[in-house]
Order: C-alpha cells, then structure tokens, then sequence
C-alpha cells in the first residue's frame, strides 16, 4: 500500500428550493475536503503475488523539470530480467493524481495489476463509488461523494471492477505490457486549476513524443492502444 495523502476540494452546488438557491447566492458555495488516503498496489505474475508498500508519501528524484508537481519515478524488480517502471505526477495543489505502469523486459508469463484507491474524509460519504457515465457525458468514470458536491473522475485504459461500499469505490485492474498502463484521479471542476497542461505533459512523457497536446486527446490515444 502506498500512502499518498492527497486532498480533493469538491464543491457543493445550490439545489434545492427557490428560496435555498437564492440565499446560496449570497454565500460561497460549499467545499468538502476528500483525502486519497493511500493506494493499495498488488501484482500478480502467474507464480508470485507482490503487494507494493511504502509508508512515506513519494518524494520527487528530481528528473522532473516543471514546477508545480512531483514527479517520482521508480523500478520494482520481479525477477527473472523483468521489472515494472512506476511513474506518478502529483500536482501541488492536489486535486488529481496520475499514475502508469509499464513493463521492462519479455516476460513469459502474464502480469497483471490491481490498484485500490481508499478515500477519507470528515463526514461519511452518501454515494456509491465509481459509475460509467453516460457517452453523452464523456462515457467517464465519476464518484459523487456527497448528493451535492462535484465529482472525482477516474480516467483510465484499465478494467474497472466496482466495490459495494467502503472507503475502497472500486479497484482497477491492468495486464502490463511494455504499453504504458494508465490511473488518473482528478476533481471538477478543473476551470483555471491548471490541471489540465500537467497531465497532458505527463501523458506526452509516456509517449516519448515531444509535443504536448490536450490531456483528452492523448487519453483517447492511450485507451485505445
């Protein structure tokens, strides 16, 4: 399990009455804090199990050139000349968290990758977890922690398995390749967070192609690869 600590500012929207919408005008609207607590990796090759651990949140290396993020990269050997490149991108700010997962060396056999995302926050959550949203919608994973609030969106070219309640909305699941596998959790709504630009240079990076071009694009590019 990997902790990671990352907050989620979600914005609560005026429904409701008339008369609720109009005293909501003149206040601030709401905001509810979500923590992504840790992330709990397990690896599967056909003959062993690994779960990835790490009890400090990931410090960047300091390959990372822009400012604003971290960008901690790591190997993790599994032995017989094959290992696993883990690449995550943590905006300052929060609000997001990108990860991949690619495989360095020919493998025999599969390997496969579960991640669990485990959320906390002050108050208990009154949604269910991760739900395909309707292709006139984007056709995107979305958790709605509170009937009000705003979402959290997963983005991914992985397989979604949902949970039926608990911190754990669902897991991910991935068949690693030497293709970049893909995670990212972001808020909305994202207007002037500049969000955006980081994780579509993230994605170019994964590429290795030198242009950086819109974060949805380049996502549509990777799922369907």
């Amino acid at each position: 399990m990997i902790k990671l600590e990352l907050p989620f500012h979600l914005t609560e929207s005026s429904w409701g009455t008339f008369l609720e919408s109009s005293l909501a005008q003149n206040r601030p609207p709401a905001v509810h804090e979500v923590i992504l607590d840790a992330l709990s990796i397990s690896i599967e090759t056909g003959r062993n199990t690994y779960e990835v651990a790490s009890d400090r949140r990931p410090e960047p290396d300091g390959m990372a050139p822009f400012r604003g993020m971290l960008w901690p990269r790591s190997v993790l050997p599994l032995g017989g000349r094959i290992a696993i490149e883990q690449q995550m991108l943590f905006p300052a700010k929060g609000d997001a968290v990108a990860l991949s997962w690619r495989l360095i060396g020919r493998a025999t056999f599969p390997v496969r990758l579960k991640a669990e995302p485990i959320f906390s926050a002050t108050r208990p959550f009154t949604t269910a977890g991760f739900e395909i949203e309707p292709e006139t919608n984007g056709g995107r994973l979305a958790w709605r922690p509170y009937d009000r609030s705003s979402k959290i969106i997963a983005d991914t070219n992985g397989r979604f398995v949902a949970a039926t309640a608990g911190v754990i909305p669902g897991s991910f699941e991935f068949e690693l390749s030497a293709q970049p596998s893909v995670l990212i959790f972001s808020s909305e709504p994202r207007s002037e967070s500049g969000l955006d630009p980081l994780i579509a240079g993230f994605l170019a990076q994964l590429t290795e192609q030198r242009g950086v071009t819109t974060k949805h694009d380049r996502l549509r590019q990777l799922i369907a690869a």
